[in-house]
């Protein structure tokens, strides 16, 4: 578009030097063009946007928060991470970035981790859907397959650690209850979210069964993984004799959508007959 706009200045720089009023809360704009209040109208409508959208994002952060430290949160958050998607879905997904390092309350760490907390549940609910593999997909693998198993997990599965209390607080919150004591950090504590069907659900993992889920998750085979398991203290025996229960227990509660196997020497993942 090319044009003239009012003050002289060409059309498509009168358009960006409005952008960047609304998006940035630049200082220069000329007031002229639709007067103070007509662009502190696009402004703030701007702005509550986004506050409605994370209020959805992010539920119990909001509640815990109280609309007025919420709303100061979010426009913070806003100029320092404009909205970079045509979505506004995912307008939010740096908010508990900003939170652990920027936001005034930094030091509040559980803030950080129950606001990732929230995102992760959102983030699986939002995830694409893949059918899970069942119980006889484990019984069509030949047994000397299984050393070079590589797992598909479902897009669903969301890994993270929590320090603080924040999954009790999300959980006192969301049932209606009171704020329990935040208590002091511990050590990390994995948890595990994935969806089933359309609820998304949660548990802790033991931290060898968290260590093998992420070494697989990175597509390594189950031999890898269990050198991971042995190099972290269990003994040779025992390792893969807990990865095939994890994996069972994995499966039926349809965390797995697939499987590949490489053969030793060959370049690229093969397709098992089973995988989805």
């Amino acid at each position: 578009m090319t044009g003239t706009g009012e003050m002289g200045w060409p059309l498509a720089e009168l358009q960006t030097r409005f952008q960047d009023y609304v998006l940035r809360n630049a200082e220069e704009y000329p007031a002229s063009v639709t007067g103070p209040t007509g662009v502190a109208v696009y402004t703030e409508a701007y702005l509550l946007r986004f506050i409605e959208a994370l209020t959805t994002d992010y539920p119990v952060l909001h509640q815990l928060l109280g609309d007025s430290e919420f709303d100061k949160l979010v426009r913070g958050y806003a100029l320092a991470h404009p909205s970079r998607h045509f979505s506004i879905r995912w307008f939010g997904r740096e908010l508990p970035d900003f939170l652990r390092h920027t936001y005034r309350l930094a030091a509040e760490s559980y803030l950080a981790e129950l606001a990732l907390w929230e995102w992760c549940l959102g983030e699986s609910f939002d995830a694409a859907d893949s059918p899970a593999v069942g119980a006889e997909f484990l019984q069509q693998i030949p047994a000397a397959h299984w050393p070079l198993l590589r797992l598909d997990f479902h897009p669903s599965v969301r890994r993270l650690e929590q320090r603080f209390a924040a999954v009790g607080i999300w959980r006192a919150l969301s049932s209606g209850g009171s704020v329990p004591k935040v208590p002091e950090a511990g050590s990390p504590k994995p948890w595990l979210i994935w969806r089933h069907d359309l609820e998304v659900l949660y548990r802790p993992l033991d931290p060898a069964e968290a260590r093998a889920m992420d070494v697989l998750r990175g597509n390594a085979n189950l031999s890898d993984a269990a050198e991971v398991l042995i190099a972290a203290g269990i003994d040779q025996e025992s390792a893969p004799l807990k990865l095939a229960g994890w994996l069972a227990s994995w499966v039926a509660q349809g965390l797995i959508a697939g499987a590949r196997i490489q053969e030793p020497g060959i370049t690229g993942d093969q397709n098992d007959g089973g995988s989805a």
